[in-house]
């Protein structure tokens, strides 16, 4: 090559180097460039719900911002699954919930609710030209809540909002749907003799979701086999934890009402806890501790063995049967082991 076409290569070399390194100098100058939105969504509980029911005052997502993260016009969509169905309102308190000694940026007449459809709500913020001074809070009250039927799963809340919104997008789980099941268990099993017993052990019987006892006289009810009877004069019922009952919860209440739960006796050998119509747990299932339970055994048509109640009523429950106790006669017995060995009188061995 000839010492002309040297120089031009060389500077045409040069020429695309220093291209390079401009077009390297702009991508390193400019940092990617992320989203800072601050507000967070906080469930203040997660109850159970039966499918195929409508539960109100059912639950509160706090929605919190940060000073400056909100401004005018600001939204979100507030949004559950197309077949459940809501109704939602907002509150704005004076104070944080999470320190009653910060008061609240955001006022009521800064905030507004619309509702879109069924399952969505539209929220907004107005009236902050400047934006929120200092921390804010919205409360966001699931004033009622329809479930669909057929369902067993977490119940998911999504938060939809705009890329320019000061509010984030998130999903939240604001409650988990059951089948509604009543579980009917037996602490331990007791052996009992023809003279009958009460029972040492407790009976228990529990709700997995809130509303799983339904209403009714027969709501669950425990049948003994053929020459057993129930006797209830030891008996005690007690709620060992869940929604508390509006009226009495006791044994062979006189003139029970709608408000109360009754530990009773449909016949001689069905045992059942009634629920009054409005008495049927509706946040928090419950759990029942029966305890003094007392059966009667007939000798003459009473088969030895284990004493297995059916388990019904209006309720769904499980299992099918339990058993309670153990019938038999358990009396103890000497028995030598081997020959008998003769023994002469009047002598030692």
């Amino acid at each position: 090559m000839s010492r002309k076409g040297l120089r031009k290569l060389w500077a045409y070399t040069a020429m695309v180097a220093m291209l390079l390194s401009v077009i390297s100098g702009v991508f390193v100058a400019v940092p990617p460039q992320t989203a800072s939105a601050a507000t967070t969504y906080t469930v203040t509980r997660t109850p159970w719900v039966p499918a195929g029911t409508t539960m109100s005052d059912f639950t509160t997502v706090i929605v919190t911002a940060d000073a400056v993260q909100l401004r005018n016009g600001d939204q979100v969509d507030v949004v559950l699954p197309s077949d459940y169905q809501m109704t939602l309102q907002a509150v704005v308190p004076s104070v944080l919930s999470s320190d009653p000694t910060v008061s609240n940026s955001l006022s009521q007449s800064n905030v507004t609710l619309t509702r879109l459809a069924a399952n969505r709500y539209n929220l907004s913020v107005v009236g902050l030209t400047y934006g929120n001074q200092s921390k804010a809070e919205i409360q966001l009250n699931v004033a009622s809540l329809t479930v669909p039927t057929g369902r067993r799963e977490d119940i998911k809340m999504r938060f939809e909002a705009p890329g320019t919104s000061g509010f984030s997008s998130a999903e939240v789980i604001i409650g988990h749907v059951g089948t509604g099941v009543v579980s009917v268990s037996m602490e331990d099993i007791q052996n009992i003799s023809s003279a009958g017993d009460t029972l040492r052990y407790s009976l228990f019987v529990k709700e997995d979701v809130a509303g799983s006892m339904l209403a009714g006289a027969d709501s669950v009810k425990l049948k003994l086999p053929t020459g057993f009877t129930w006797n209830l004069g030891s008996a005690q019922v007690t709620l060992r934890w869940g929604d508390a009952v509006p009226g009495r919860l006791g044994v062979n209440l006189t003139n029970p009402t709608a408000n109360d739960i009754n530990l009773n006796l449909l016949d001689d050998r069905t045992l059942q806890l009634s629920v009054g119509s409005n008495a049927v747990s509706s946040l928090n299932g419950r759990y029942f501790e029966i305890t003094g339970l007392g059966i009667n055994v007939d000798e003459s048509v009473a088969k030895y063995g284990d004493v297995e109640c059916t388990v019904s009523g209006r309720s769904s429950v499980t299992p099918d049967t339990v058993v309670v106790a153990r019938y038999g006669e358990f009396a103890a017995t000497a028995r030598a082991f081997g020959s008998a060995p003769t023994v002469r009188a009047g002598r030692y061995d």
